[in-house]
């Protein structure tokens, strides 16, 4: 992997630490009646941080392409 822009490398930092001070400032969500059936989904083994998440590449990779060839 080549190295990161250094100002996309601040700009991602920057969001990951708002993100955090967002989180802390506003606590936990409370979920709505519509959004509940959905949380089982995100509980699921696969759904984790860590998780193997390789397959999702072929069909990033095609999305990539499909819009790098997408004219007006």
């Amino acid at each position: 992997m080549g190295r990161v822009d250094p100002g996309l490398e601040r700009a991602l930092r920057a969001i990951d630490a708002a993100t955090v001070e967002f989180a802390r400032l506003l606590g936990p969500l409370p979920l709505s009646e519509a959004y509940l059936p959905v949380e089982w989904v995100e509980a699921l083994p696969g759904n984790q941080p860590g998780a193997d998440k390789t397959w999702l590449w072929p069909s990033s990779e095609r999305d990539r392409l499909h819009f790098a060839r997408a004219r007006r």
